[in-house]
């Protein structure tokens, strides 16, 4: 069976709600839009799908990764500010 392409597509961003009631508050969105309706909520281990958008999520020039202030996971990060401070998604979403 064939992986979902959504799931290593890098056009596939992670976003943080701070106002959700209820849930996470973590959602995943496409910039150019889901090949199919069925895409946003797709739970199945593979599809037959293309995308003609699709990108490799593998272009991490420049990432790096760094602990997050708090807790002290392993996060990536894009920042060029090595005194900036990063957080984990879960230390973010408790501040």
């Amino acid at each position: 069976m064939k992986e979902c392409i959504c799931s290593t597509c890098g056009n596939l961003k992670t976003y943080v709600d701070e106002d959700a009631l209820g849930g996470d508050g973590i959602y995943e969105s496409c910039e150019f839009g889901y090949p199919e309706e069925t895409c946003e909520a797709c739970n199945v281990d593979g599809c037959d799908l293309t995308c003609s958008n699709y990108v490799t999520e593998l272009l991490t020039e420049g990432v790096k990764t760094v602990p997050c202030s708090i807790c002290g996971t392993q996060v990536e990060t894009a920042t060029q500010n090595d005194h900036a401070e990063v957080f984990c998604v879960s230390c973010y979403l408790k501040k």
